[in-house]
């Protein structure tokens, strides 16, 4: 068994000089360190944009909620002033008939 020993040895041997080769070689430690930001960088924006999105989607459901409550107080509005306008032909019929 000691040719397998051996190639188990030596395959060892050369991925640790591979290692050394591999951190000693500036560039590749760069585009090492510049694929980990772009992968961070990517988390961040994937992140960032679910949370536009739910800000955004909450924004519009507030605008839908205010709109709401608009369309509510305008239609009060417009049935307080159908009613005061209704009271005030009553009354102006009311004040005519006391002039005849």
């Amino acid at each position: 068994g000691g040719v397998s020993d051996d190639g188990c040895a030596l395959t060892l041997a050369r991925m640790n000089a591979m290692w050394q080769h591999l951190k000693d070689d500036q560039i590749g430690v760069l585009i090492h360190k510049c694929n980990a930001k772009v992968g961070r960088f990517e988390v961040e924006r994937r992140v960032t944009l679910k949370n536009e999105a739910k800000r955004s989607q909450m924004k519009m459901e507030s605008n839908a909620r205010s709109i709401a409550k608009l369309r509510l107080r305008a239609k009060m509005e417009k049935d307080e002033a159908d009613a005061a306008a209704t009271r005030l032909v009553k009354e102006k019929g009311q004040f005519e008939k006391a002039l005849e």
